[in-house]
């Protein structure tokens, strides 16, 4: 083989690997494009170009719990009487997890959204509203929210942010919602990882009436690994301070479904 034919094989590997690399990340997950252009024309069009977005006025605090089941975090929040909405992937719906309010972590790793359904309802009993996708995976916000949608995900909160709202795209107002969340653990300053947090002091988003702020917490393996400390308690503690109303998702999009 000449310099010519070497130089091009090692290319040829290079770009291999890398969609190797890209296909066991995720990245390459394939959208349906007809199924989500249809369900485009199908959409009433709006009067309005603008998203819709939520009149909140009470002060709402929420705790959501990403991957897998925590005994120690979940002792926590039942010694506090907080609820939570927890967010595991298909195959971490432990028995623990079954009298929890617990919605879709959607892993863009383990194949269909149809077949990790599947797998949730037949775990848990029933089908999942709610929706963040495992490491916060977006590919856009016409894609990603009418995908959701059409799998009969009501609400999502895989984007970061304050103010809940449904999406206007080309006109047509998504019959979804995003909560997104303000406050993610662990900091990005840290550990490099896709959430991050709005403010480096949680307590700036509660001394400001901030609301409703929604937090991100992992389990303690987690923290352990990436050598930093759970700061729920704190978050806790903070929301108590400032008279905050602690809500699950489920209650929030209940709320949101009422205006």
């Amino acid at each position: 083989m000449n310099t010519k034919d070497k130089t091009k094989a090692k290319e040829t590997m290079r770009e291999q690997i890398y969609c190797d690399s890209k296909r066991e990340r995720g990245a390459l997950y394939s959208f349906p494009p007809p199924l989500i252009i249809n369900f485009y024309k199908q959409l009433p069009i709006a009067k309005n170009y603008k998203q819709v977005d939520a009149n909140i006025r009470r002060k709402i605090v929420v705790v959501t719990m990403d991957d897998n089941y925590d005994l120690f975090l979940d002792n926590l929040l039942a010694k506090n009487n907080v609820p939570a909405t927890w967010f595991p992937v298909v195959n971490e719906l432990v028995p623990e997890l079954k009298n929890k309010e617990v919605e879709f972590h959607f892993n863009k790793d383990m194949g269909s959204i149809e077949s990790q359904k599947k797998k949730f309802i037949e775990k848990m009993g029933y089908t999942p509203r709610i929706n963040r996708n495992h490491r916060l995976w977006w590919r856009s916000d016409n894609i990603d929210f009418a995908y959701l949608s059409l799998h009969g995900i009501l609400a999502d909160s895989t984007k970061i942010g304050i103010t809940p709202y449904k999406p206007c795209v080309q006109g047509r107002i998504l019959p979804i919602w995003e909560i997104p969340f303000a406050f993610f653990e662990p900091s990005c300053v840290s550990v490099m990882r896709a959430g991050y947090s709005l403010v480096e002091n949680m307590e700036t988003l509660f001394r400001n009436n901030v609301t409703p702020i929604v937090g991100t917490f992992h389990p303690l393996n987690l923290e352990k690994y990436h050598h930093f400390s759970s700061q729920l308690e704190k978050f806790i503690r903070l929301g108590r301070k400032y008279h905050y109303n602690f809500m699950s998702l489920k209650q929030l999009l209940n709320l949101l479904q009422d205006q």
